[in-house]
This record gives structure tokens, C-alpha cells and sequence, in this order.
């Protein structure tokens, strides 16, 4: 089982050493209520391009949020000095991460689509919805 309290905690110490900026935003499936993790770059604003990593998509691939957490240092060293903001999120998928299924907790499958889902009123899971909002607000301050 993935521990995500103990994963979110490891990325956050490190996020202050490295000038990114920590969110969160509630996931509720059912009675139970998921974190979505977001690192953002301090004054994101700032920089000339922003880099979007995204990783945890399925729940049963955990390779990608370990990776992001080996190596968070170098991401960001590397990234911020091509003047390139970032916008991390290490789990895309935390309530199927955190029980080891490919999708989330309700079974949802399309936790991986996007495409202005939410714009076209398609049945998508919270954090499509998320994701869609995320990617709309990010776009426009391109």
C-alpha cells in the first residue's frame, strides 16, 4: 500500500528548499476525502516558460511519483535554470495509488481523460474536473 500522507510529506520538505510553492485541493469519493498534491514555482509569473509534470495517473503504475520524489532536486535545479517555471502534480490519481488500483476508488476510468472535459459537461471524476480547471487557469496566464 502507497502511503501518501508520508509521500506528501517528503515532497513538501523538499518543496521548501526549493522555492515551490505547496497547494492542495480535496478529492471526495464517497465518505472519504483525498488530498490532490500541486507544486507550483514561486512566482510562477515570473518565468519565460512553465513545465506541467504530472505523474501517479494510475494507480497501479507508482513508478513515476517515486521518481518525481528521487529526484524533485534535480528537476528543479535543472528547470529553473532554463528560466522555466514548474507546475508539478505527483499524483494524479491518489485514492488508486493509495489502494493499488488502476483507477480511483469509485472505479471512475476516466481519471486520465481531459480535453475540456468539464466544458462539454462529459461525467468525468473530481479529478479530471481538477485537472481540466488547473489546466484552463495555467493556459490563460500563458
Amino acid at each position: 500500500m502507497f502511503g501518501l500522507k508520508k509521500y506528501y510529506w517528503s515532497l513538501e520538505e523538499t518543496a521548501k528548499g526549493k522555492k515551490l510553492v505547496t497547494n492542495y485541493y480535496p478529492l471526495k469519493h464517497g465518505n472519504k476525502t483525498y488530498q490532490l498534491m500541486v507544486l507550483e514555482s514561486e512566482k510562477l509569473e515570473s518565468f519565460e516558460k512553465i513545465l506541467f509534470l504530472r505523474a501517479g495517473i494510475h494507480g497501479t503504475e507508482p513508478e513515476g511519483p517515486w521518481f518525481l520524489k528521487n529526484n524533485l532536486n534535480k528537476i528543479v535545479d535543472y528547470v529553473h535554470k532554463q528560466n522555466t517555471g514548474l507546475i508539478i502534480i505527483p499524483i494524479g490519481n491518489p485514492s488508486g495509488l493509495e489502494k493499488g488500483t488502476e483507477y480511483n476508488i469509485l472505479g471512475q476510468k476516466e481519471n486520465n481523460c481531459h480535453v475540456e472535459s468539464v466544458r462539454i459537461n462529459y461525467p468525468v471524476p473530481e479529478e479530471t474536473k481538477l485537472m481540466d480547471l488547473f489546466l484552463a487557469q495555467w493556459l490563460d496566464k500563458e
